[in-house]
C-alpha cells in the first residue's frame, strides 16, 4: 500500500478520505499545504476519516498546522475538524461568518444532518464541537509574507467560502463534484441541494474565473490545470440542469428525476461520462445527482410560482 497521500506540486497534497461504504472512494479528500513559512488544511473531512487524515500529515511531515481552512461545514467537509483540533491546538480555524456558531455549537447541524443523509450521516460520525476563539473570519489571512485570500462564494451553501494562495484556487463544491476518467476528459456533476438558488451560484463562480487561478482543488475530487475551463463549464452546467429540470417539473414527482437524468445523460458532455465510471461510483453519483435534481426542481417551481431573489 502507497502512502495515504498525493503530490500534487512542491508543498502541496491531496488526501483521500475513503469511507468503507459503496462507491465512496476517491470522493472525499482534504488538501494539505505547507512549507517554511505556511501550513494550512483545507476541509478536514468528517470525524470517520480524522485518523486518515493524521496519518497523511505524519507521512508528509507537518509538524504544526498554521490554520484549518473550511470551504463549508457541511458534514464531510468539516465535522472532524474539532478533533483535529485535538491533534494541532495551535492550528486555528478559518470559515464564513455565518458558519461560526454552528461550529461551536453543532447539535442542529448534526440533527438535520441525520435527516437529511440518514445512515451515511452515522458512517460520517457525529460533529466535535470546536471552542469560539479559535474560529476566524475574514477575507484575507497574512502568514509569514504569504496572504491567503478568502473568498465568498455562496451556492453550494450560503456561507461557501474558497481561498486563493498565489494562483492555486481551492474551490470546495463551487464547480460541482469533478473526476478525471482518462484521456484529457473529466466526469463533471454539480452538486446543488436545497435551498438552491441559481443566479448567486453563477455569480460565485465568476467570481473565481476572475481570480485566474492556474490550478484548481475541488473538494470532490482531485485538482485541474485548466482553472478557467472547469469553471466555465460548471457555469454553463448550471444553467443547462436549471433548463432540463424546467422542461419536466409538470411530469408526476416519480417521472422528473428520471426523465431529467436520461436527458442530461445524452445533452451534458462532462455528466454523461458517467458511463466511464465503475459501478459503484456510478450508484452513488446517481443518489447524489437525484438529489441535486431535487434542489433545483425547488428553485424552478418557486421561480415559476411567482417573483423570487436569486
Amino acid at each position: 500500500m502507497g502512502p495515504p497521500f498525493r503530490a500534487v506540486q512542491k508543498d502541496l497534497f491531496l488526501v483521500p478520505l475513503d469511507l468503507d461504504l459503496a462507491g465512496f472512494r476517491n470522493f472525499i479528500s482534504a488538501w494539505v499545504y505547507t512549507d517554511p513559512r505556511l501550513s494550512f488544511v483545507v476541509d478536514p473531512g468528517p470525524r470517520a476519516t480524522i485518523p486518515m487524515l493524521m496519518e497523511a500529515l505524519s507521512g508528509i511531515g507537518v509538524a504544526r498546522l498554521d490554520y484549518i481552512l473550511l470551504t463549508h461545514i457541511h458534514l464531510d467537509h468539516a465535522g472532524g475538524t474539532g478533533m483535529l483540533l485535538g491533534r494541532y491546538p495551535e492550528a486555528m480555524v478559518v470559515c464564513h461568518p455565518a458558519a461560526v456558531r454552528h461550529l461551536s455549537d453543532p447539535g442542529h447541524l448534526w440533527e438535520a444532518s441525520r435527516k437529511v443523509l440518514g445512515g451515511l450521516a452515522e458512517a460520517y460520525g457525529e460533529f466535535v464541537p470546536v471552542e469560539a476563539g479559535k474560529i476566524l473570519t475574514g477575507e484575507a489571512i497574512q502568514k509569514g509574507g504569504r496572504a491567503l485570500r478568502c473568498i465568498e462564494t455562496p451556492g453550494h451553501a450560503v456561507h461557501h467560502v474558497s481561498y486563493l494562495l498565489d494562483d492555486i484556487l481551492f474551490a470546495g463544491e463551487c464547480a460541482g463534484v469533478y473526476l478525471e476518467v482518462g484521456e484529457g476528459r473529466w466526469y463533471l456533476r454539480p452538486a446543488t441541494p436545497p435551498v438552491f438558488k441559481l443566479d448567486p451560484w453563477i455569480e460565485s463562480l465568476r467570481r473565481l474565473q476572475a481570480c485566474n487561478a492556474s490550478l484548481i482543488c475541488v473538494g470532490h475530487f482531485g485538482a485541474s490545470r485548466s482553472a478557467s475551463a472547469l469553471l466555465a463549464a460548471a457555469r454553463g452546467q448550471l444553467d443547462l440542469w436549471a433548463a432540463t429540470v424546467r422542461t419536466f417539473m409538470d411530469l408526476p414527482p416519480e417521472e422528473i428525476v428520471e426523465r431529467t437524468l436520461a436527458t442530461l445523460l445524452d445533452e451534458d458532455p462532462h455528466f454523461s461520462l458517467f458511463r466511464h465510471l465503475d459501478k459503484d461510483t456510478q450508484g452513488r453519483e446517481r443518489y447524489f445527482a437525484s438529489n441535486s435534481i431535487q434542489g433545483i426542481l425547488g428553485y424552478v417551481r418557486q421561480r415559476h410560482q411567482g417573483p423570487a431573489s436569486g
